[in-house]
């Protein structure tokens, strides 16, 4: 019997599949870049152009109608000049120094000592008089009691009294001191409110500067931005997968392989179970009514049977040997039938071959 192909398919060229694979994904990012990068135009006649060059390298430009081009220098004039005024207000403000305003009024419950006094007298230029002629009354009435001075219910009335005109006198003293003290709060009062109006006075024209700073520093960030259209930009491209595509196919014939493998690895198990069978069979002892071949009739079946060459077609290479449905007609004990298949016994053929040489051998030799 000859030798079979027995070799498993050759793995895929890896370093050549990752520089196609890397070659592919870069023709891929190549492809998005460009369409992710379309020309744009708005209604003003702006427009945003990409253009690229022999290296693949991309330059954006972004172009301005006329009018807008005019506009677009005006503000960035007016952005340059705000932006000057802007410094000139930070050196002014910087050369304030920090902000001081008029000193905290003192609250002096003596402010309204005139008016305490003007009020006491007031009230005084009445009652004083009132009270006199109150203790020369009761001065007649008393000696019209008959009652002199010096005598107890004399001095006594005349005590009670003056202790009653005192108390009225002191009365009015506390009256007019919270008159004076009334007059100081307020007075006071309208300090604050002063020093308030001043303080924000003295506040507002501080930070003035720094007001028309912000403002000017504004002025200087505004800029026209033209807005163009959207657009979607090109998604779910995905590359060729050459190297998924190459292990598929190399798995797919593994798996073929590994099948037939199995397939003939069982076919041959059959073959060696039969030959070991034979070898071990082959001791005379164990052996009875042995009858030797007839070379005649061994020549005549072997002529019957043909020798090939062929090729499996599980893939597994070139082989040589018989065909079992030839053999079947001759030899039928010399078949092995399997579910699918037609098996050889291989060894009995040899025993067929060796008579027949012999009784060919016997045959030359009669005529030499």
């Amino acid at each position: 019997m000859g030798s079979k192909n027995n070799n498993a398919p050759k793995a895929p060229n890896y370093d050549q599949l990752a520089k196609t694979q890397a070659a592919e994904d870069r023709k891929t990012a190549q492809e998005i870049t460009k369409w992710n990068r379309p020309n744009q135009y708005d209604s003003l006649g702006n427009s945003v152009e990409w253009t690229q060059d022999e290296n693949g390298n991309w330059t954006q430009n972004s172009n301005l109608s006329a009018p807008v081009q005019q506009q677009y220098t005006g503000q960035i004039n007016n952005a340059n000049a705000a932006s000057d005024l802007t410094g000139s207000m930070m050196g002014r403000l910087a050369g304030q120094g920090e902000f001081s305003s008029a000193d905290m009024p003192t609250y002096d419950l003596n402010s309204g000592r005139e008016v305490s006094d003007a009020t006491y007298g007031l009230m005084t230029d009445r009652l004083i008089p009132q009270q006199q002629q109150d203790l020369e009354g009761l001065r007649t009435q008393l000696r019209l009691q008959g009652l002199q001075p010096g005598t107890q219910a004399y001095d006594d009335s005349m005590k009670d009294m003056m202790t009653s005109q005192g108390d009225v006198l002191s009365g009015a003293a506390n009256q007019a001191t919270l008159t004076g003290y009334n007059e100081a709060r307020e007075r006071y009062l309208a300090e604050l409110r002063g020093q308030g109006q001043g303080f924000g006075q003295d506040m507002a024209a501080y930070t003035l500067p720094w007001q028309q700073a912000q403002q000017a520093q504004s002025m200087s960030q505004d800029r026209y931005n033209p807005t163009m259209p959207g657009f979607s930009g090109a998604t779910g491209y995905n590359p060729a997968d050459s190297l998924g595509a190459a292990n598929a196919g190399y798995n797919a014939k593994m798996g073929e392989y590994n099948a037939n493998q199995a397939k003939k690895g069982n076919t041959m198990n059959t073959a060696g179970t039969i030959a070991s069978a034979a070898i071990k069979a082959s001791d005379a002892t164990l052996k009875m009514n042995i009858v030797p071949l007839s070379g005649r009739e061994a020549l005549s079946a072997l002529l019957s049977l043909g020798g090939y060459t062929y090729d499996w077609k599980d893939g597994s290479g070139e082989d040589m040997g018989v065909l079992a449905q030839e053999v079947e007609k001759v030899l039928p004990e010399l078949i092995n039938r399997d579910e699918s298949y037609l098996q050889v016994n291989y060894t009995g053929i040899v025993a067929l071959a060796v008579e027949a040489i012999k009784y060919l051998s016997g045959k030359l030799g009669e005529k030499a």
